[in-house]
């Protein structure tokens, strides 16, 4: 395995962006797949004060070199002034696996 592949958290406000926002980065080849995930809790200090809110999280699995171009696409296509955009390194990845995320995702 030579090209690096990781999983990218991005939150969104509801499962409706979360959805629109998963359909476009699949069909721009940005991602090979997203799981998204309802319902978490999410308490951070945003202007002063701390909020909590209801969110929807996002595992995003792509190549890493794609960090770039997934983070643009993202806070073009996102609701929130500040989007979350987390890439974590996925380490080890089983080889049929990896084998379908590399050939479902753009070749730069």
């Amino acid at each position: 395995m030579e090209i690096e592949i990781s999983i990218f958290l991005i939150t969104t406000s509801n499962k409706f962006q979360a959805e629109e926002l998963a359909d476009k980065l699949i069909t721009n080849k940005l991602a090979a797949c997203v799981n998204i995930l309802p319902d978490i809790t999410s308490i951070y200090s945003w202007a002063g004060k701390i909020e909590k809110e209801s969110e929807v999280i996002m595992l995003v699995k792509s190549r890493t070199e794609l960090f770039d171009q997934i983070k643009d696409f993202v806070k073009q296509n996102h609701s929130y002034d500040v989007p979350e955009i987390i890439r974590i390194s996925a380490g080890e990845v089983e080889e049929n696996y990896y084998k379908w995320l590399i050939s479902n995702t753009r070749y730069e």
